[in-house]
This record gives C-alpha cells, structure tokens and sequence, in this order.
C-alpha cells in the first residue's frame, strides 16, 4: 500500500532492491509451510462445541482417531473417522497428528486426559 508520504518522497531506500531480490512468490514460499501430513497419517480432528451449564474449558474439543484418505489442495483434506466410519473433508488447519506408540495405549481422549491429569 503507498501512503502520501511514500507518493511525496518515493520508496524506501532499500524496498525497491528487496522486491527485485525476492519476488512475492519467492518470499511467500519462504514463509508458508506446506502441511506435514501425508495419507495414511492418523490425525485428531478439532471440533470445538459448547454445551449449556458446563465450562467450555473442561469440554474436549479434539475428537479422535481419524485417518486421513487423501490431500486434495494445500488447504484441505479428506478424512475418515475411524470411531464411527464417517468421511469429511475438513482444512488442514483443524488437524494434529496423532502421537506415534499411543494407539493402542488410550481408545479415547477422555482416558487420555484422565492419564495425564492423574
């Protein structure tokens, strides 16, 4: 964006060098990570919900053992709930990886967290 002060007296000194020097796309590959998961990865879905007359902080809000089926883009992936057989496409964003060795350890994350606290 150029404010009246950049139209008045130009760009910075150094700007003009940088974008020469690092294209947009360059810098945005830079900065952006692409998603580190891949099919077949095991993953926690974030699902936030709210029940009336209990504390939103005391709710779970992962719901667990997914499995994911495919990547589609950058942003989304399809994903199948290994509790009750259901397929979603959700953005990657929602995701955690699931832990390695704790699959047959915990079956749910309420026995996880009683695990934990305890």
């Amino acid at each position: 964006m150029r404010t009246p002060l950049d139209l008045d007296r130009g760009e910075q000194p150094r700007q003009e060098e940088l974008h020469k020097m690092f294209p947009f796309w360059v810098r945005r590959t830079i900065t952006a990570s692409l998603a580190p998961f891949k099919e077949g990865d095991k993953v926690y879905l974030y699902y936030p919900r709210r029940k009336k007359g209990i504390s939103t902080k005391l709710l779970t809000r992962w719901e667990g053992h997914s499995v994911i089926l495919n990547i589609l883009n950058d942003c989304n992936a399809r994903i199948k709930n290994l509790e009750n057989n259901k397929v979603v496409i959700v953005h990657i964003d929602r995701l955690a990886k699931f832990p390695e060795g704790d699959e047959n350890k915990h079956t749910d994350l309420t026995s996880a967290w009683l695990s934990y606290a305890t």
